[in-house]
């Protein structure tokens, strides 16, 4: 059974994307490394808030993203989404089959919880594939780490660039967004 760590850099940028289009859904992938059956989420990369079907643009995302994170000796280890309407905490069958897309067999994926955004809870539902029929079921707390704490970012959320953002002004880097940084107190 695999243990999942969710960083606060991940944390953030996931966070800052869901804050940056609260009107739309937003989609991102989690990359982290895997030691034994313990997996740490170190970083995060903010994919798409147009484009959130199936469809070449994400598809095109993620394959970018996907060497990104070979080349940072980094894996794609999951997937985040923020639906657009605050009450639907459910995962979507986009995120399902994004995951399943994933080389890591054994995905997360967190549902952020938008009404705990502005709130110092954690805002991130946790599910894990259970099955190779690609059946879903909330994560354990003995599955999935995850603490709000203290971490500050002086970064607001336009700071943060998508893929979606990326096409529309190709200076924007989506892939690391430099401009988020993290100070753990």
């Amino acid at each position: 059974m695999f243990a999942y760590s969710l960083l606060p850099k991940s944390a953030i940028k996931a966070i800052l994307h869901a804050s940056k289009y609260p009107h739309s859904t937003v989609i991102g992938l989690l990359l982290g490394s895997i030691e034994n059956e313990s997996v740490s989420i170190s970083d995060a990369i903010p994919l798409v808030h147009h484009w959130s079907d199936l469809s070449p643009m994400l598809e095109a995302g993620l394959a970018i993203a996907d060497g990104h994170a070979r080349s940072s000796n980094l894996m794609i280890v999951g997937t985040y989404v923020a639906r657009a309407r605050l009450d639907d905490r459910a995962l979507d069958w986009v995120s399902q089959q994004l995951n399943s897309l994933l080389e890591f067999k054994h995905p997360i994926a967190l549902v952020i919880d938008n009404t705990k955004l502005r709130k110092a809870e954690n805002p991130f539902i946790p599910f894990l594939m259970t099955d190779s029929q690609g059946s879903w079921s909330n994560a354990t707390p003995n599955q999935f780490n995850y603490t709000p704490s203290k971490t500050l970012t002086s970064c607001q959320p336009t700071d943060l660039a998508d893929f979606d953002d990326h096409l529309e002004d190709i200076g924007l880097d989506w892939l690391v967004n430099p401009s988020v940084t993290v100070v753990s107190s």
